[in-house]
């Protein structure tokens, strides 16, 4: 379904920081989801600036408040959307859950 998280890329998300504490484990807003669902909100805001500036003919044409109000709606949307799960996320617990089983 989702892409396959690489160990670049785990490490990235399980980065060890001062912020990051026992709620990590039973927060469903805390340290993995809401540093995924903040990149994907950025990511879809920024394409749908882009988008929207794009469809103007010369850059001058473009019509800055609607660039605005679109972006800031899909980054919304982006987060709302995201409650329902992000599977990069889904697949970095699981992958945690599965070298746990080994260990033991």
């Amino acid at each position: 379904m989702g892409q396959k998280i690489t160990e670049t890329k785990k490490k990235y998300w399980r980065k060890k920081t001062p912020t990051r504490g026992m709620h990590e484990e039973s927060s469903a807003l805390g340290g993995i989801w809401l540093r995924a669902a903040l990149i994907r909100a950025i990511r879809t805001t920024a394409q749908t600036a882009i988008a929207t500036i794009g469809t103007s003919a010369v850059l001058s044409d473009v019509n800055w408040r609607i660039v605005v109000s679109a972006s800031l709606l899909s980054g919304i949307l982006s987060v709302l959307t995201a409650l329902a799960g992000l599977p990069e996320v889904e697949q970095a617990i699981y992958e945690e859950e599965e070298n746990d089983e080994q260990s033991v």
